[in-house]
């Protein structure tokens, strides 16, 4: 139980922080639909892999990105 009491302080002030500093004016409503997964189950799924860098689709899928550095 103390955890999840943590983490719900943890959770409420960081949300709070982008609205103390004017960077979100209005409050992020959690039960809001998606409008991208409303529109395109399949693009919104692409695009949620593409920011967390992972594979959408094929036999990786779900995988990390496969990242190169070159010096």
């Amino acid at each position: 139980m103390e955890v999840a009491r943590l983490v719900a302080t943890i959770r409420t002030r960081v949300l709070r922080l982008p609205r103390r500093r004017g960077i979100v004016t209005e409050a992020a409503d959690d039960d809001a639909p998606d409008p991208l997964a409303e529109t395109s189950l399949a693009l919104a799924g692409i695009t949620s892999a593409a920011v967390q860098g992972r594979n959408a689709l094929g036999p990786r899928a779900g995988a990390r990105v496969l990242q190169l550095s070159f010096p």
